[in-house]
């Protein structure tokens, strides 16, 4: 869906697909990408997503400062992509 992408890692795809299902009893339209490797980011994957989208959540068990999450944000920001972004 566009109305949220949720960039998930690992194990965290499951928990992310969880939440798009839930969000979707809300008439939310997410859309679960499995980022599969926390580095190197698949960069023109995320642009597109978070082009199409209206916000971006990132899920992952790792630590948030210097993780995944803080890839896509500092990815984001170099691309000039202005969109609110959740870092779980």
């Amino acid at each position: 869906g566009d109305d949220v992408a949720i960039l998930a890692v690992g194990s965290m795809v499951d928990v992310a697909s969880q939440a798009a299902d839930q969000l979707a009893l809300d008439g939310i339209e997410a859309t679960v990408f499995n980022a599969r490797f926390v580095n190197p980011l698949d960069r023109d994957a995320i642009v597109a997503l978070a082009q199409r989208c209206r916000a971006v959540v990132t899920i992952e068990e790792n630590t948030v400062v210097g993780g995944f999450g803080a890839g896509v944000l500092e990815l984001l920001s170099a691309e000039m992509i202005d969109i609110p972004v959740n870092v779980l």
